[in-house]
């Protein structure tokens, strides 16, 4: 009896062994394929594999260019732009933030505040792997491509990569730097086109408070410099700044 139940058993045994073996080998595979069907490859979405190049601390601010831009305030954020620029208070009003088609004519900044561990609390799936806080969530998001997709968290945040990562409408001269300036870090990704720049800047502050910046510079009359200056002067609370770093 021993005997005919051993060999039923050992033949399934290892059959399910193999099988195990087989999809945890198999697993990253799986995975990339689903995010090549369901999000898209590199050559089409070029900002999946886009990571950081380098990293910028506290870069020199031309004080007289910041005198020339004027403030636009709006609940718990206020900005500084050029004069012709318009800015607009973008929400994450739903579970999983639906990106919508950029259609302001003119040149513009669309700003965005959530308070410290928002996108943790917005994804309790992803509390328990050692994430602390907004900056370690998009430091992980920006730092993600589908080549290290290993698990189902790596693949998670190659979908958020693909939902809140922004280049514009097409991909000219795409960049991504990290930075750090005053109580603010974060990441930039700018696309430089020939008529139009975009640069997406996500930050977080000692805080742990989170900035947005897409701005949309249609003259494609902005630098990185010119970047620095205004992202410098993104403050909580709504506050004006006197451009000495003191809310005014």
């Amino acid at each position: 009896m021993l005997k005919k139940l051993r060999e039923l058993i050992l033949p399934s045994l290892a059959v399910l062994l193999a099988l195990a073996f087989l999809i945890r080998t198999s697993w990253p595979a799986i995975l990339k394929f689903y995010i090549s069907i369901g999000v898209g490859k590199c050559s089409s979405m070029p900002i999946l594999c886009l990571v950081p190049e380098s990293e910028v601390i506290d870069p020199p601010i031309n004080q007289s260019y910041l005198q020339e831009l004027v403030p636009f305030s709006f609940e718990h954020i206020t900005i500084y732009l050029p004069k012709d620029y318009s800015a607009v208070k973008e929400i994450v009003s739903k579970s999983y933030y639906k990106k919508k088609k950029v259609s302001h004519a003119g040149d513009v900044a669309y700003v965005l505040y959530e308070e410290p561990d928002f996108f943790i609390n917005l994804f309790p799936e992803i509390s328990g792997q050692g994430l602390a806080g907004n900056y370690e969530f998009w430091r992980r998001t920006m730092c993600s491509t589908p080549g290290g997709i290993k698990n189902v968290t790596d693949a998670f945040f190659i979908v958020i990569k693909s939902i809140f990562a922004s280049y514009g409408d097409r991909a000219c001269d795409l960049h991504m730097i990290k930075f750090k300036i005053g109580d603010k870090r974060g990441f930039i990704t700018y696309n430089l086109c020939n008529d139009i720049n975009y640069f997406d800047c996500n930050m977080v502050n000692d805080k742990g408070e989170f900035f947005k910046a897409y701005i949309k510079d249609k003259g494609a009359r902005l630098g990185l410099d010119k970047i620095f200056a205004i992202i410098s002067t993104i403050n909580g609370e709504g506050k004006s700044l006197d451009f000495s770093g003191n809310p005014g």
